[in-house]
């Protein structure tokens, strides 16, 4: 269950970087800035898919709870 509490956590913290990151003028005026919305966009949709695998799966069950 540590891995479930871990990846919306490093989410959470990519999310605070960007924001104070858009406070630097420079910073948000770049390019790299408006690509990395597009990172967390798309790390967002595999931690919906990872979390429900790793609560629901039997496999994960058997391997990592015992």
């Amino acid at each position: 269950m540590f891995i479930v509490m871990v990846i919306p956590v490093i989410f959470v913290l990519m999310l605070a970087g960007d924001y104070f990151e858009g406070l630097v003028p420079a910073i948000a005026s770049s390019t790299a800035y408006s690509e990395e919305r597009h990172t967390l966009i798309i790390r967002f949709v595999p931690m919906h898919v990872w979390i429900p695998y790793f609560v629901i799966s039997e496999r994960v069950k058997r391997t990592f709870l015992r």
